[in-house]
């Protein structure tokens, strides 16, 4: 989908899958709660989801599990979550413009970072910060369905 298809979609104003190339079946939208912390990352990192009012038709999931759930077992359901949950449950991951959310260019994403006090002295915290610098973490990181960043 285009990120404006998407728009649509969530919006209300393209509600059969045949609109958008697809099969003549009815969209249903699953959305999360105004405070969930993916739907800010969507609104605060993809063009027009900032001031998008999702259609009062969609279904709001209170927890990632519903919102994957819903969307496993309703004909014809999106939704959206953390990018490793749909992977989990054997979901397809649209591309937005083409892109993968493991693309570089992918239009939402989130960083996460460890944080910690330098005057920190415990060897624990020490080899923990190590590990998650080295080859071995970057590939448990890209197997959970993340992005490494890179070195």
């Amino acid at each position: 989908l285009t990120h404006e298809q998407l728009l649509d979609v969530y919006a209300g104003r393209a509600t059969n899958w045949r609109e958008l190339g697809g099969a003549d079946q009815r969209i249903r939208v699953v959305r999360r709660e105004d405070a969930d912390s993916t739907l800010t990352v969507l609104r605060t990192s993809m063009p027009g989801w900032n001031d998008l009012e999702i259609t009062e038709k969609s279904k709001t999931a209170t927890t990632t599990q519903e919102a994957v759930e819903t969307v496993r077992e309703v004909p014809g359901a999106i939704g959206f979550g953390p990018f490793s949950k749909p992977l989990e449950q054997g979901l397809t991951v649209l591309r937005i413009d083409g892109r993968y959310p493991t693309d570089p260019d992918y239009p939402s994403s989130v960083v996460l970072a460890l944080i910690f006090l330098k005057s920190l002295q415990n060897p624990d915290a020490f080899d923990f910060i190590k590990f998650v610098e080295s080859p071995k973490a970057r590939e448990v990181i890209a197997s959970l369905g993340s992005v490494p960043v890179p070195q």
